[in-house]
């Protein structure tokens, strides 16, 4: 039972090592800017937006055409009031437009997510086969007080 226990332990820290491997490796993205609508018409009439992204909530969030200084697109976000011709602002001036939420999950997070609900049903049968073992065992022993 010994080694067993051990198999587990070691699993579990190899799994543990390749997940902090994962997220340490992993670069950070570059934070969006927050930006007012003063700002973004601006921005818009200038041809500083290449695309936008239209959540279903009341943001809009996109890339500016110029990269930012880590030589990656430079993000930002808006809240968006009532502003009725931003659709056609936005295509006057050769913006692309993706109809999506910005929190879509990937496969890995799914994946990731269902981890520790699968390594505590692992766990759960662990005990209850190892429960069953202790019980055959006492059973089979002559003199044993449990059975019948």
């Amino acid at each position: 039972m010994d080694r067993l226990l051990k198999n587990i332990a070691f699993w579990t820290l190899i799994v543990l090592a390749v997940l902090f491997f994962y997220k340490f490796l992993q670069k950070p993205s570059t934070a969006a800017q927050i930006m007012d609508s003063i700002r973004f018409e601006e921005a818009l009439r200038g041809g500083n937006i290449a695309r936008v992204t239209l959540p279903p909530d009341a943001t809009i969030a996109g890339e500016l055409a110029q990269p930012g200084p880590d030589g990656k697109a430079a993000r930002f976000f808006i809240a968006t009031p009532a502003y009725r011709d931003l659709m056609d602002d936005l295509l006057r001036h050769d913006v692309a437009i993706e109809f999506r939420s910005p929190r879509d999950s990937s496969p890995l997070t799914m994946l990731l997510g269902w981890i520790p609900i699968l390594l505590m049903l692992g766990v759960w049968i662990y005990f209850m086969r190892s429960m069953q073992a202790a019980r055959r065992k006492s059973e089979s022993q002559p003199g044993s007080p449990i059975g019948p």
